[in-house]
Parts: structure tokens; C-alpha cells; sequence
């Protein structure tokens, strides 16, 4: 199975302000440098659209720029399709957690369904919304700018797996039983 990170930028309106641009590119490289565990690291740039960039090593990223709002349509979109092709889906937000509210509430709503995604944020800005940012994050966590390394890490040593739920009492009933013995005293 191969092991894929999906990173997500949040090219909207108010990542303008603040340098939340520079941030961005700036872990963008730093992601760059120390994705080694991963067989292939996808790249989108969120706002009205959301287009995939390459994200290769020999590349430098071309400046990208920071307009018009989220179009949570097209997020939901992509992350379903990739549910339904792929055994576990890692995904890295990298924005300032600056979501329109009822949007935002139908795509969480809909990716909550999925037991094989897996969302961690980076929140960019000092006036990031952390609350929103924790509430798309499936599985994951929120980490501030500076623990960039540490939320790759955690991507790394993920996996997310899908349930099977028991359709027949059988199945329920065929489930393993710990003995006793087997049971370390303290």
C-alpha cells in the first residue's frame, strides 16, 4: 500500500494578511525536506478552486497568491473521491482556520462519515481560529506553526483503517475471547 500525504493550503482572502502567505510557503519547504517516508506527496491550493500543484524536489513552488474565499464544494468533492479509491487518506491543512460557518458545517457533517480519512491542521497566523480548525480536523490534531515537523511525523506513523461492522449475530458471536490466564496480574 502505498503512503501518500495530501496537503491542503488555504489560499483564501485573509491568508493576504499578516505574511500567512510566506508562512505557508515556508512550511511548504520545510515539508519538502523531510517528507521521506512518504511514496508521494500530493499538493492543492484551496480557494474558489481547488487546483493540484506539483510538489517536487527539484522544483521550487512559485509564489501563490491569496484571494477570494474557500469553496468547501470542491474540498468535499476531492476528499470523497479519494475515500472511495484509497485505503487510508492523510491530509495536512495548512490555514488560518477562517471559515464561513454553514459551509463549513455541511463539509464536516459529510467527512465525518468517512472512517478512512485522516485530517491534522497547522494553524497559520496569530489570529488563526483554532475552534475551527479542531473541528475539521478527523482524527487528528491542530499544531501551531512551529511543530510542522512533528505533524508530519504524525501522518507518517497513522493508519487508518476501515471498519467492518458484523452484518449477522454469527459474526458477533465468532469474536475472540481473552482467557483468563492470558490476563497478567498486578
Amino acid at each position: 500500500m502505498e503512503n501518500k500525504l495530501y496537503i491542503v493550503v488555504d489560499c483564501s482572502g485573509s491568508m493576504f494578511e499578516m505574511a500567512k502567505q510566506s508562512i505557508s510557503m515556508n512550511l511548504l519547504s520545510t515539508i519538502r525536506e523531510y517528507k521521506h517516508s512518504f511514496d508521494e506527496v500530493i499538493l492543492f491550493l484551496w480557494n474558489d478552486d481547488l487546483k493540484e500543484i506539483s510538489f517536487k524536489d527539484t522544483e521550487d513552488f512559485m509564489s501563490f497568491s491569496a484571494s477570494g474565499k474557500l469553496n468547501f464544494d470542491k474540498l468535499e468533492e476531492k476528499i470523497i473521491s479519494l475515500s472511495k479509491k484509497e485505503n487510508e487518506v492523510k491530509i495536512l491543512l495548512l490555514s488560518d482556520g477562517k471559515f464561513n460557518n454553514n459551509e463549513f458545517q455541511n463539509l464536516s457533517k459529510n467527512i465525518k462519515e468517512l472512517l478512512n480519512i485522516y485530517i491534522s491542521s497547522v494553524q497559520i497566523g496569530a489570529d488563526s481560529s483554532v475552534h475551527q480548525l479542531k473541528r475539521i480536523s478527523l482524527h487528528g490534531y491542530v499544531y501551531f506553526t512551529e511543530d510542522i515537523l512533528t505533524s508530519i511525523q504524525s501522518l507518517e506513523n497513522i493508519s487508518v483503517q476501515k471498519l467492518t461492522i458484523p452484518t449477522t449475530i454469527n459474526e458477533i458471536l465468532t469474536v475472540s475471547t481473552v482467557d483468563e490466564e492470558d490476563i497478567d496480574e498486578w
